[in-house]
């Protein structure tokens, strides 16, 4: 006579039926927890602003266009450095912008504002306004300078902003902690235009052009 053990038989099913019980559980809070965010949401009006691409940086357009989003159909009204310069109302989707926004010279504290009933809601960012061309001088070479014998090739060198970028004839030039450069530039047989172009981070420029005469010889002029 075989004699049945009085341990409950504990079966893979009775696992995964207990772990498929957790999971649903888990879902259920979730998606309780995400439905009453909604209803926050949704009947207290909170309003999220998203500033887009103006989280801080440098212009150099006196005036400039402001975008972003947050509730639906909602009063915005945009402030720079502390004066109301505008509002507007946003969309269905919650976008507004604000076109021809004045700046000063100099740094700008841009504040945008929604309010519903109670709640208040505002975003910051700080820009800068600057119409300053960058500084930029050349060592060398000098205008019209000729170049013969062997060498193919010159030395532009120069001092610039060191935040700024240089490119000459379109390839940049690396700045050290001071902003002095040093780029050698190929020649070709006659006339070489050199342009030298310094921009800052507000998109400034300072251009200087100077020639440079490679002189024809049997050797410049050999493939």
């Amino acid at each position: 006579m075989t004699r049945r053990s009085s341990t409950p038989q504990y079966t893979y099913k009775q696992y995964f039926r207990q772990e498929e019980k957790q999971v649903k559980k888990r879902i259920i809070l979730v998606a309780g927890a995400t439905a009453v965010i909604v209803l926050i949401i949704w009947f207290w009006g909170v309003n999220f602003i998203n500033l887009i691409g103006i989280l801080g940086g440098f212009f150099s357009e006196k005036s400039i266009k402001i975008e972003g989003t947050t509730t639906a159909s909602l009063t915005v009204k945009i402030y720079v450095n502390g004066v109301q310069q505008s509002k507007t109302t946003a969309n269905s989707s919650g976008s507004f912008s604000f076109d021809n926004v004045s700046l000063r010279e100099g740094l700008n504290l841009i504040k945008i504002i929604v309010e519903k009933d109670q709640e208040k809601e505002e975003a910051t960012a700080s820009l800068v306004f600057d119409k300053t061309s960058p500084k930029l001088t050349l060592r060398e070479p000098d205008d019209g300078t000729v170049i013969s014998g062997t060498s193919k090739e010159v030395v532009v060198s120069g001092n610039a902003e060191s935040d700024s970028v240089v490119q000459i004839n379109g390839t940049q030039a690396i700045l050290d902690q001071k902003g002095n450069f040093k780029y050698i530039l190929p020649l070709k047989a006659g006339k070489n235009a050199i342009v030298t172009v310094a921009t800052d981070e507000a998109g400034n420029t300072t251009r200087i052009e100077r020639t440079v005469i490679l002189e024809k010889t049997e050797e410049t002029t050999s493939p």
